[in-house]
């Protein structure tokens, strides 16, 4: 399983999207006191491929400088549990520009989750 969390529930929402190997998606987007779900099925390579992505990620992250975040940024955190490990990534959005893994990265869970809800999650 793949979880992505951006965003903020009080400025214009907090999006998760969970990926498991099989291709399930279920995409949560929190506002304020309102929480919406969508589901649908997708190719199992797409697990595979962000799996990786996220992978060569947390490699080229550590190499990045801490930064400090400016108005409307948002912490991004990832985690990926397989049977062999668990892997986790945090980084503000704006790093997203600095590297392009992690803007390749962000932009696979962004399509991701506006697919999955019919266009009511934007970015």
């Amino acid at each position: 399983m793949i979880t992505y969390e951006t965003g903020n529930p009080h400025f214009g929402g907090r999006t998760v999207v969970q990926l498991s190997a099989a291709g399930e998606v279920v995409v949560e987007l929190k506002r304020d006191d309102e929480n919406i779900d969508f589901d649908q099925k997708v190719d199992p390579a797409v697990h595979r491929e962000l799996l990786v992505l996220l992978k060569e990620a947390c490699r080229r992250v550590s190499h990045l400088p801490e930064l400090t975040p400016v108005p409307g940024e948002t912490l991004v955190r990832l985690r990926a549990t397989t049977p062999s490990e668990t892997i986790h990534l945090r980084f503000w959005s704006n790093q997203r520009w600095r590297d392009p893994v992690l803007d390749q990265l962000m932009s696979h869970f962004e399509r991701l989750a506006v697919a999955t809800s019919g266009g009511v999650v934007r970015f």
